[in-house]
């Protein structure tokens, strides 16, 4: 096993089913002994991460997907800043996804993020994505509104249902070669707002489930408050 998959793997969420968030420590600090040795760690990884690049770039068959999820200010642009440094930008894209515009609202939730998935050899990053479809579209039922959906569709199972196409959606994707790591970052200063956010008996918590039981791997980061990085 890596040094990187060493450092990863306590955070790493390849099983859904038996996640709970209260499991996390937002104060630990992993393998990493002060700031210097994470910052010493973060330039070799970038450094390996521009080699490995040039691989998938090179083989052309894969493409790697990374999603970015959390509140307003916890850290995200600053994760993808530090972290993708040394990636090389002709074969990165970077989308941020805020409120859906008028196009996007005339179709399905799912589109908006299908036609800018990065292509074959190549890595795209999602700062929010389609789970903010079972967060804030949870709350704010406005937006639910605003996407114009048949009123039969809208009952009771429809944030399951939710969850399943976007289960589904990743599984497809995965069958094509592209391979889905999900962040999912939650600092202490934002786990209250978080919570009341979502309004959900299991809360947030269903969030972070789903990145572990959907054909792809997720991560979650909980850091005591004011800590950047990702």
């Amino acid at each position: 096993m890596s040094w990187a998959s060493k450092l990863s793997k306590p955070y790493r969420i390849d099983h859904g089913e038996n996640f709970r968030l209260k499991d996390f420590d937002p104060a630990t600090t992993g393998h990493l002994r002060s700031k210097e040795h994470a910052k010493e760690l973060l330039e070799q990884s970038i450094a390996e991460m521009a080699e490995l690049q040039d691989k998938l770039y090179a083989q052309d068959c894969w493409a790697l997907l990374l999603i970015f999820q959390a509140m307003d200010a916890a850290g995200k642009d600053g994760a993808i800043k530090h972290v993708m440094s040394g990636v090389n930008p002709q074969g990165c894209q970077v989308y941020a996804f805020k409120a859906p515009s008028s196009e996007e609202l005339n179709h399905d939730f799912l589109w908006r993020t299908s036609r800018v998935l990065p292509e074959r050899g190549h890595i795209g990053i999602f700062n929010r994505s389609y789970y903010e479809e079972v967060l804030v579209v949870r709350v704010h039922r406005d937006i639910l509104k605003n996407e114009r959906m048949p009123k039969s569709l809208i009952g009771k199972n429809l944030w399951r249902d939710r969850f399943e196409d976007i289960g589904n959606f990743e599984r497809y994707l995965s069958r094509l070669g592209r391979l889905h790591e999900g962040l999912r970052r939650n600092d202490r200063s934002h786990f209250d707002e978080t919570r009341a956010l979502v309004c959900s008996p299991r809360g947030q918590q269903v969030v972070y489930a789903a990145g572990g039981c959907r054909g792809h791997r997720g991560h979650v980061e909980r850091a005591e408050g004011g800590v950047s990085g990702s």
